[in-house]
């Protein structure tokens, strides 16, 4: 599967706050790991007018230049 490119991302993005306008994503802690950021997050939101909640995510960012 390719990467996607800056577009493709930016729709995708724009597609999932359409559909979930009250996004919103608590970073509970990071870490620096390397060349890498660990991130653990916590979104939430409204879907259908049901809470939507995940308990958490955790996240390897990489610098964009990789």
């Amino acid at each position: 599967m390719a990467e996607p490119d800056r577009e493709g991302v930016v729709e995708h993005f724009r597609q999932v706050l359409t559909q979930l306008p009250d996004l919103k994503v608590d970073v509970l802690q990071w870490a620096p790991t390397g060349d890498a950021v660990m991130i653990e997050w916590q979104p939430s939101a409204t879907l259908a007018g049901q809470p939507l909640r995940v308990k958490k995510a955790l996240r390897c960012m990489t610098p964009a230049s990789q």
